[in-house]
């Protein structure tokens, strides 16, 4: 009989839903094109520190995951929001654009059982209220390390 060989899936699931590279480029470009119509849609408040003058937009769902699904709704007001995303500040950590990243990954680690059921705007609505729910403890903490400490 055969070995059998298992895979973590918390090492490896934040890749298995990986876009291909094509859909992925597309979809980059197509954002770029969309993106002062974006701002427009969504306001320039950004969604976790409340400045103002938001700077970027963050895809709830990140490009890279897209699938033909959902592709035609990933570069919309449903999945994008504004943050912060300044350069001025040495610690990347520290900025609004990497931890909303973090928390996207996280909830998505998270709730991964559903990938395949839900529609984009489930999966943007439950990630923007994880957002909403930690707000305080993002300012100080990555996501991993608040989903770590519960």
């Amino acid at each position: 009989m055969g070995r059998i060989e298992t895979v973590d899936m918390d090492l490896h699931s934040r890749y298995q839903f990986k876009a291909d590279h094509k859909l992925r480029s597309r979809l980059l470009h197509q954002f770029q094109r969309r993106k002062q119509k974006l701002f427009e849609s969504v306001g320039t408040k950004c969604v976790l520190c409340g400045h103002e003058h938001a700077n970027s937009l963050h895809h709830l769902v990140p490009v890279g995951y897209a699938n033909d699904t959902i592709a035609d709704k990933i570069n919309t007001p449903i999945n994008v929001v504004p943050c912060c995303h300044n350069l001025q500040i040495d610690d990347i950590r520290k900025q609004c654009h990497f931890r909303l990243n973090g928390a996207s990954w996280v909830v998505i680690e998270m709730y991964k059982k559903f990938w395949y059921e839900w529609t984009l705007e489930q999966w943007a609505s439950t990630i923007l209220k994880w957002i909403d729910d930690h707000r305080d403890e993002l300012m100080k903490h990555t996501a991993r390390e608040i989903v770590k400490s519960q």
